[in-house]
């Protein structure tokens, strides 16, 4: 008994110990220094979100309060499934799987098991899983404390809250499947699809108010027990909690072993990219293109984003062409420009990150970089010929037309590129080629990139929308786009020139963020 207990506190310990030191780590890293001003919008980003969902859970409160054939408990189980679907895709915005952390105690003399436990234990405390607090304390305050008691509103937000960790623990065994192989994506497909197969078989059958009401039945359950004050739920969440924490246990331990063991150089020799005779007649900047060409192609990480970002807008445009759930105005404008930013805003936003492996080579001769940043400008801008040929079904099925399709891809290659390039000043972090579970660096404090990212998805809409409030037309609007990004493509030797410029004055810093990241 009393080894037992002596074996539980030095793995607390050890657990506190390592949690302390990956504090201070943080506090410490290079891109911890990212701008205050930045750090405050992003601050303010997360009130606002905490705002709306507020605003939200005050319009569901009034909606279950007017109900009388469900409870207020019912109401909230009933849409957990959205908020837990919610949740798992914002969550590939914000957090890391545990093993990305590993690396730096590998040699050190602790169970690599307690590693795992510690950075999983890490990812249950984060501060993310208590934002949707945010829509669940006041929901259950004005629907379930007057009217089932403070015991049942209690239960109430334990169980929500536990299955937002469960939720949690299932995103990053996902996740870290997903960095093996890309068909692991059929497991959250598989998933989801069973959460809405009573939706989907009365659909087929015709009846989809018949599967609206038995989704609803179904996770409306736990919460008429929980009306009584039934502990029942909560422990069936717990259950599933302690489940999946194994299972991520497990999963998390297995990737760090595959990485530690996988051999980069014979996982990489098969994939090779061929000399581009064709760009040779364009001097530097083609050998520059191809430089870029060779290391999306050949390396893990890049590779991986663009198979995965094919995939995906490949069943945007589905289903934008083939249903009527984004045929609004507003959504019509975001899932465009969306699909067109979507390379810009997964490895663009990167600018520098991967050359970070190899930056001192780059320094080498006059003006490398800013031949780099105009290969990778022409490189990135002609990639979007890509998403304008997958959105072509879109344009057949009269769901958008072949000018507004033309004039998102010239705004795109000019003001949304202007604005996405600037983060090759701010940059310093190295990002890893191929190394994924282990690697040392951590990215989530770029909250620069984050705000200029939300700005390219933003802004397009308003561009969009601010005209029609003077009487514009929507054609109008989009040759407003136009000529916008027409100016900043005809413009961006000036504005390249500028970014150089400003990259040169913080040289020496960005060298020494980059070499300490490697």
């Amino acid at each position: 008994m009393n080894n037992t207990t002596s074996s539980a506190a030095r793995m607390l310990s050890t657990i506190y110990m390592l949690l302390k030191q990956r504090a201070l780590a943080e506090n410490r890293m290079i891109s911890s220094t990212a701008s205050t001003v930045a750090k405050c919008m992003f601050v303010f980003m997360i009130v606002m979100i905490m705002t709306y969902l507020v605003a939200i859970a005050i319009g569901m409160s009034l909606t279950a309060n007017s109900m009388r054939t469900i409870t207020a408990p019912e109401f909230l189980c009933a849409a957990l499934p959205i908020i837990l679907a919610v949740d798992f895709f914002f969550r590939f915005l914000m957090q890391q799987t545990p093993a990305q952390n590993v690396k730096p105690y590998v040699l050190l003399p602790l169970p690599r098991n307690r590693c795992i436990d510690t950075f999983i234990v890490s990812s249950a405390l984060s501060p993310g899983n208590l934002v949707w607090h945010a829509l669940i304390i006041p929901f259950c305050i004005m629907s379930v404390v007057f009217r089932y008691g403070v015991t049942a509103a209690l239960i109430v937000v334990l169980y929500c809250h536990i299955m937002v960790l469960a939720n949690s623990q299932w995103y990053l065994i996902v996740r870290t499947l997903t960095t093996r192989s890309l068909l692991w994506w059929v497991l959250p497909v598989v998933a989801y699809a069973a959460l809405l197969s009573p939706l989907a078989a009365c659909g087929i059958s015709g009846d989809i108010e018949q599967g609206f009401d038995m989704l609803f039945d179904i996770w409306a359950l736990p919460g008429g027990m929980m009306t009584t004050s039934n502990p029942l739920p909560l422990l069936v969440a717990i259950g599933l909690f302690a489940t999946l924490v194994a299972v991520n246990r497990k999963v998390q331990t297995d990737a760090v072993l595959y990485e530690l063991q996988r051999d980069s150089h014979n996982s990489n020799s098969k994939v090779t990219a061929r000399h581009i005779s064709f760009l040779d007649r364009f001097g530097e900047i083609g050998q520059y293109i191809q430089l870029e060409i060779k290391m999306l192609v050949r390396n893990r990480n890049p590779r991986k984003t663009i198979i995965g970002g094919l995939v995906y807008m490949a069943v945007m445009v589905a289903i934008i062409s083939g249903t009527t759930i984004y045929d609004g105005d507003s959504m019509t404008s975001f899932w465009c420009i969306y699909i067109f930013g979507f390379f810009g805003a997964t490895l663009l936003v990167n600018v520098m990150g991967y050359e970070g492996n190899h930056i001192s080579f780059l320094m080498v001769h006059h003006e490398n970089i800013l031949t780099l940043l105009r290969a990778k400008y022409i490189f990135y801008s002609a990639v979007l010929t890509v998403p304008f040929i997958l959105m072509l079904p879109a344009v057949v099925y009269g769901k958008w037309s072949l000018y507004m399709l033309v004039c998102f891809a010239v705004y795109t290659a000019g003001f949304q590129y202007f604005l996405i390039m600037q983060m090759a000043v701010f940059n310093k972090i190295t990002i890893p080629l191929n190394q994924k579970i282990t690697g040392k660096n951590n990215v989530k404090g770029n909250y620069i990139a984050a705000i200029l990212v939300t700005a390219v998805f933003i802004t397009p809409s308003i561009i969009v929308k601010l005209p029609m409030l003077f009487g514009m037309t929507t054609n109008q609007a989009y040759t407003m786009m136009l000529v916008i990004g027409a100016a900043f493509v005809a413009g961006n030797k000036i504005w390249l020139r500028n970014i150089y410029n400003r990259m040169m004055k913080r040289k020496y810093r960005n060298i020494e963020g980059f070499n300490a990241t490697a």
